[in-house]
């Protein structure tokens, strides 16, 4: 296992061209696989056509997942939020957890994705505090 000096979490919003479920559980199927082998955990967030997705671990392999996410042509407008060494994961447990709200709680008067890009300095550290108490609250699959 690594050492925790050795982990970081990265996040970042984009717009997805997936639009049939099938196509989002195949997504999770895949890429929970390739998180395990990779030991990447975090969560997938789906709202109106956007995903916002924070990855936990191994700086080199943050990179190589987010450096195919970015050419992945599921992906547009891919805006990355916060790339950052932690001392711990928050999302452990979780491969890729996913969660797929109705709505998004408003986290500094931002009320959707689109607006969380443009304050992405002030609401990185918010944002993820909000996702792990949503996935831990038991709304998450996976």
């Amino acid at each position: 296992m690594l050492a925790m000096s050795q982990l970081c979490t990265l996040l970042y919003v984009s717009k997805s061209l997936i639009t049939q479920p099938e196509s989002i559980n195949e997504l999770l199927t895949v890429s929970r696989d390739i998180n395990i082998q990779k030991e990447i955990t975090g969560v997938l967030v789906l709202n109106s056509g956007r995903f916002l997705q924070v990855l936990e671990g191994h700086p080199d392999n943050v990179q190589l997942i987010y450096s195919r996410i970015v050419k992945d042509p599921r992906h547009e407008e891919v805006r990355l939020l916060l790339n950052s060494p932690i001392s711990g994961r928050r999302f452990g447990r979780w491969s890729m957890a996913f969660l797929n709200p109705e709505e998004v709680p408003p986290i500094l008067g931002a009320t959707s994705f689109d607006e969380l890009r443009l304050k992405a300095d002030k609401t990185a550290g918010e944002l993820l505090s909000l996702i792990q108490s949503m996935v831990t609250s038991d709304a998450a699959s996976g």
